[in-house]
């Protein structure tokens, strides 16, 4: 659409008052989105002892995004202009 890419989501509310869309426009450059890699721990429950050989084992990863860089990236349009059009 207009040499912007579409992407569809059933997250995105599809009748705002009676049949109105919402369209979300964005510049996905301007998200940004760091993970991690998968990391392991193993560590032993219960003080330690010997006798019971208990132990834990995490397995886990750190992830952070942020819109706030530049919050005119993201923009919604909706309106009249968007309810569904009648043919007579």
């Amino acid at each position: 659409m207009l040499g912007l890419p579409v992407y569809c989501d059933s997250n995105i509310s599809t009748t705002v008052s009676t049949n109105q869309d919402v369209i979300l426009v964005m510049k996905a450059d301007d998200l940004v989105l760091w993970e991690s890699g998968i990391r392991t721990r193993v560590y032993p429950v219960g003080g330690g002892t010997a006798s019971t050989l208990t132990m834990r084992l995490e397995l886990y990863g750190f992830t952070a995004f942020t819109a706030a860089r530049y919050p005119a990236s993201v923009c919604q349009i909706t309106g009249a202009g968007l309810s569904t059009p009648t043919y007579n």
